[in-house]
């Protein structure tokens, strides 16, 4: 509790002209008691009640600019931190048949999670643009899930097994990550969609070069690269730069959210194949993802699985 005093008339308004965003800190009248002053803005700040305007605001940038910011960032942190590690392990040769069905199950994850995240995003009011092109790309996603179940099925991995796989927790991070832009910032769903969709047609020849090597037949792997031909032919990685160009105006702070959000996804996806290397280097670690409560040296693997 305050005690103003004799000096309740002024608090008051202070009190008003704080709720009226009209007042400068940092240039407070004579007639305002410092003491009483900051022990109200001590206490309003304690309870998440101030919040502070930038006087004199950065201008924005269209969509089109922040696509584009977009894409250099992307490029700049794809330099700095080089090949992903499954990339490299691919590119090395010395990929195992654990590692890439872990990776295509984390992937399917990804996959099957998608079209809600599309769906929440199409309960925001948007430029009747961008509502349609989100449509199209659910309509184009929403039954991708079974074409990675036909290739889980190539190696005994049924729908309802894959049901019950825990990911691993980059890909679980990723997920909620996109959960939460789909639905509390859809500037940052929308701009980390070319992330997930760009393709990669040197990462997919490595990947079919590697399963023929490591004796997975060809059902493994083909319909894993129909699932990205399709989202090239579609253009699904022009998503973005489509989307944010509607937006004729973005304030720079909302500008700098996306950037620091993408820059997270980035990471998170680093991350990510990482902890699939790191994860997956016999059949037990990739089998324990599928039955969490059974320990792991009990489990009993299947050899054509692994």
């Amino acid at each position: 509790m305050i005690e103003t005093g004799a000096h309740h008339a002024t608090v008051k308004d202070l009190l008003v002209k704080l709720q009226g965003s009209g007042f400068n800190l940092g240039n407070t009248e004579p007639e305002y008691p410092t003491d009483v002053v900051q022990e109200i803005i001590r206490q309003l700040n304690a309870l998440g009640l101030l919040v502070s305007i930038d006087t004199h605001p950065r201008p924005g940038i269209s969509g089109e600019e922040l696509a584009i910011a977009l894409a250099r960032q992307a490029y700049r942190i794809q330099h700095s931190l080089g090949n992903q590690a499954l990339a490299n392990a691919l590119l090395q040769g010395s990929a195992t048949r654990e590692l890439l069905i872990g990776y295509v199950m984390e992937y399917y994850t990804l996959v099957k999670a998608a079209p809600s995240f599309i769906g929440s995003a199409l309960n925001h009011e948007l430029p009747p643009s961008v509502a349609r092109q989100l449509k199209r790309l659910f309509l184009t996603e929403h039954d991708h899930d079974e074409l990675l179940e036909r290739s889980l099925a190539a190696v005994d991995i049924d729908k309802s097994l894959a049901d019950t796989y825990v990911p691993l927790s980059s890909t679980y991070s990723l997920t909620a990550s996109l959960s939460a832009f789909s639905r509390q910032h859809i500037l940052s769903f929308l701009g980390s969609l070319f992330l997930l969709e760009e393709p990669h047609s040197a990462f997919n020849e490595v990947f079919v070069r590697e399963s023929k090597r490591l004796g997975f037949p060809p059902s493994f792997w083909e319909p894993f690269i129909l699932h990205s031909d399709i989202n090239e032919e579609e253009a699904h990685a022009d998503v973005t730069r489509d989307t944010l160009s509607e937006y004729s105006a973005i304030s720079a702070q909302e500008a700098n959210a996306v950037m620091t959000n993408i820059v997270s996804v980035s990471e998170i996806l680093y991350w990510q194949s990482a902890q699939i290397c790191s994860t997956f280097i016999n059949a037990q670690q990739l089998w324990s993802r599928f039955y969490p409560d059974v320990p792991l040296s009990t489990l009993v693997v299947n050899q054509r699985s692994a």
